[in-house]
């Protein structure tokens, strides 16, 4: 929770102690793996962001972590990476639900705004959209200008 918090308002240090706190307890929870992927992420820790979704995916079998791992991969120039984890994404939905959200992440990062929309879009009508990364995740900020996303967002009532 605190972590999250810190980490939606850029608080990126503080956000890592916490999760480094709770990793010394649960050294194999992907989820908190996956949020130290995040945070280092955006501290431009990439190498070490990559290292970190690669733990969380490997450990939740890629319920945890793959999404992060697109968008990474996207950003930093590994396209044909980011692309391999799309069609990751989609065998994984196969047999495990898998949020649009993941796959809206990762076309942010290639800077596919049409598609990102489309899945931010698709996550809303399955109610996997929270609204707190919605408004806050920074992985969105290229979107954030953008007047079709300021329109989904008014439309579906989700902060502004």
């Amino acid at each position: 929770g605190m972590a999250q918090h810190f980490y939606y308002i850029g608080q990126y240090d503080r956000a890592l102690d916490l999760i480094n706190r709770k990793l010394e307890t649960r050294p194999n929870a992907a989820a908190l793996l996956e949020w130290r992927g995040l945070i280092y992420e955006q501290q431009g820790r990439t190498g070490e962001a990559i290292e970190e979704f690669q733990k969380a995916v490997s450990l939740s079998e890629g319920i945890d972590g793959l999404g992060a791992l697109g968008h990474v991969y996207a950003v930093s120039g590994k396209l044909g990476h980011a692309e391999d984890t799309l069609r990751k994404l989609d065998e994984l939905s196969k047999q495990n639900y898998v949020s649009p959200f993941q796959k809206a992440v990762i076309y942010v990062g290639l800077g596919n705004k049409e598609q990102a929309l489309k899945f931010l879009e698709k996550a809303y009508g399955e109610r996997s959209l929270s609204p707190v990364s919605l408004r806050f995740d920074p992985r969105l900020n290229e979107l954030r200008a953008d007047r079709r996303f300021q329109e989904f967002k008014r439309r579906t009532g989700l902060p502004q």
